[in-house]
């Protein structure tokens, strides 16, 4: 395999026809640092967080009329006297049936957006790397709070710096509202805060700690599975968080205690757990918000979370299972460089373990389906129709169903029945494209050194054009890179 179909499939979001191979695959890909545009085109259509987080305290308050309505009936039976019932008991559910189709549409026309960015990026291999981090970081439309704010995590919290440090690119993450939300940081608060005082001396249901958000941050955003730290570690670090919110839309009385603009980052000192900490041997006396900052700060610098970024890095780009001496000098040059992004980027540019000529990884079907459309020339999709594509090949967009993201791996992706739906959906890019595409033209421009006779016979032999190209779709060729 020429170092030119590596750059453009291994590392880029595979060739376009519209576009030459790199004559300096290595020069391509460094020169993509200096021309990446954190905010192209296709995402001037993305709806603003205002208006995202408008529409989704507009359903949050409308789940609390419709509560507080079911409530009154149960209060008026148990009552001496009659009590009216309102007629706006019945008003909240079309509401709320409306406000949540306008979040998923948010959702849909924020994943329309990311899917036309990948098919027109000048920039591949940096695009390719925003969604290995979106993915690393990830959120789950599961959750409906989540749903219109999950494309934004993406947009407004890795994509700006998917080329500067690592340690900011975790702040923008662990601040940004939909992470808040998706791991539930809004219902931690400290037993000894004022606010948890209050709550206890009202006799009020004690909340307490949450602990989802500090776990997670260790165990996969940073450190790593069975990396030194303890439970004990988590509930340290999970006090220093208290006080991190996201105002006005919140659920609880914590929500009610900040102020601030409509999913915004806020720190609510009256939620924060006062006292210094002890976290992974180190002592925190950092008042505040600026406790679990100085951890975050600390994580980020750990040769620990190195090596765990480092290895999955190497995952990505060199094969299921990559060979410990690159993952040791990806995590020498992230030490190194105080985390500084592409100082291993270029690390991984300059080794040799992910430029080796024989396919490394099977696609994913996000990947599968970006390289799809940008090989028969496809710089867009409907917003919909790329929606329900995703769905129906197992990847739905920022759906991964738990905070540890999408298999990297062949094994989760290359069962029998991923491949027939790959197959069912290259036959119908055969079809609407075949009238414009010769495939055994495609090919041959595809994999200029490594298209194999059997790939290239079954493509000469079908029976029609649309049947030729459907099989150039899910060649071993193609479904791997």
């Amino acid at each position: 395999m020429l170092a030119s179909t590596i750059a453009l499939n291994r590392f880029g979001l595979g060739a376009r026809p519209d576009n030459p191979q790199p004559a300096d695959p290595k020069r391509w890909l460094l020169q993509q640092l200096d021309r990446f545009e954190v905010r192209p085109q296709p995402l001037a259509q993305v709806p603003t967080r205002a208006a995202v987080v408008d529409q989704l305290a507009q359903y949050l308050d409308a789940q609390r009329v419709a509560a507080q309505a079911k409530r009154q009936p149960l209060q008026a039976s148990m009552s001496t006297a009659p009590m009216p019932q309102p007629d706006a008991t019945k008003q909240p559910d079309p509401l709320k049936r409306y406000l949540r189709q306008s979040i998923r549409d948010d959702y849909v026309t924020m994943n329309a957006a990311r899917v036309d960015a990948a098919l027109t990026s000048g920039t591949p291999f940096v695009e390719r790397l925003v969604h290995f981090w979106a993915n690393h970081f990830s959120v789950s439309v599961d959750k409906l709070p989540v749903i219109g704010l999950a494309g934004l995590l993406e947009f407004e919290a890795v994509r700006p710096h998917v080329l500067g440090k690592f340690s900011d690119m975790l702040l923008a993450v662990e601040q940004h509202p939909a992470m808040l939300l998706y791991l539930d940081q809004a219902q931690s608060i400290g037993p000894d805060s004022p606010a948890g005082e209050r709550i206890a001396m009202r006799g009020g249901k004690q909340r307490g700690l949450n602990e989802n958000l500090a776990r997670e941050i260790m165990e996969l955003h940073t450190l790593g599975v069975r990396t030194g730290y303890s439970q004990v570690d988590v509930t340290e670090f999970a006090r220093a968080l208290t006080g991190w919110m996201v105002s006005g839309i919140g659920r609880g009385p914590a929500a009610r205690m900040i102020g601030g603009a409509p999913g915004q980052f806020q720190f609510a000192a009256m939620l924060h757990e006062p006292g210094a900490r002890m976290i992974v041997g180190k002592r925190y006396d950092q008042a505040g918000e600026q406790q679990a900052r100085a951890v975050l700060l600390d994580l980020a610098a750990s040769p620990a979370t190195a090596r765990h970024l480092s290895t999955k890095l190497a995952r990505h780009f060199a094969g299921d299972d990559p060979s410990p001496a690159l993952i040791d000098r990806l995590s020498k040059a992230y030490l190194a460089s105080g985390g500084d992004l592409p100082t291993i980027y270029r690390a991984l540019i300059e080794s040799p373990e992910p430029w080796a000529a024989r396919p490394l990884k099977f696609k994913t079907p996000w990947e599968w389906t970006v390289s799809a459309s940008r090989a028969v020339g496809l710089k867009s999709l409907e917003a919909g129709p790329a929606t329900g594509l995703l769905k129906q090949l197992g990847q739905p967009t920022w759906q991964p169903g738990s905070p540890a993201g999408w298999d990297d791996i062949a094994a989760s992706w290359a069962g029998p029945d991923a491949l027939v739906r790959r197959v069912e959906v290259a036959q119908r890019f055969g079809d609407r494209a075949a009238s414009s595409v010769d495939a055994r033209a495609l090919a041959e421009k595809l994999f200029p050194d490594s298209l194999s006779d059997a790939t290239r016979t079954a493509i000469a032999r079908a029976e029609s054009p649309a049947e030729g190209l459907a099989l150039l779709l899910v060649s071993p060729e193609f479904v791997r890179r």
